[in-house]
């Protein structure tokens, strides 16, 4: 038979580790439900890079290579964070020593956004862009692109 003070323990353990497990299950249920949003993100980031962000660097890509400098776009689909990216070389149109600045674009998806980080060179840009997977458009790209490929060629 268990005492006053045994009793008195016993209910406080109870009660103890029905708010653990009360803690433990509401937590699970907000990680699952958190997984389920940051699938549904990153499937979103899938699609408006593919769907809209591929096709215009592509487009790009070609019209680079028409004005005879090099350019290359590239995919990371299979990655948890999803990515696209447009690397641009810019051809020498002068004599002298050769040089080639290399730089890139990159455009990521984020936690229902887009991002962009530029390379100018072998320098990051601090300034990235943002924008929100619902508001992404082509002339969105195309702009981002257009200002690295200025400021490629500015560097070069």
């Amino acid at each position: 038979m268990l005492g006053v003070e045994e009793t008195t323990l016993t209910t406080s353990l109870e009660a103890i580790f029905d708010s653990y497990d009360n803690r433990k299950r509401t937590e699970l249920e907000a990680a699952e439900h958190g997984t389920a949003k940051t699938k549904a993100e990153i499937e979103q980031g899938f699609a408006a890079l593919r769907e809209t962000v591929l096709p215009v660097l592509r487009r790009l890509e070609a019209q680079i290579a028409a004005k005879g400098h090099k350019a290359k776009t590239t995919e990371k689909l299979g990655d948890t964070y999803p990515a696209a990216v447009l690397e641009f070389t810019p051809e020498q149109r002068t004599k002298g020593p050769p040089f080639h600045v290399a730089s890139r674009i990159a455009f990521s998806c984020y936690g229902g956004a887009i991002e962009t980080k530029p390379e100018i060179g072998a320098t990051v840009q601090q300034a990235v862009a943002r924008i929100r997977i619902e508001e992404l458009s082509e002339a969105w790209v195309i702009e981002q692109v257009g200002a690295m490929v200025a400021a490629a060629l500015e560097k070069a």
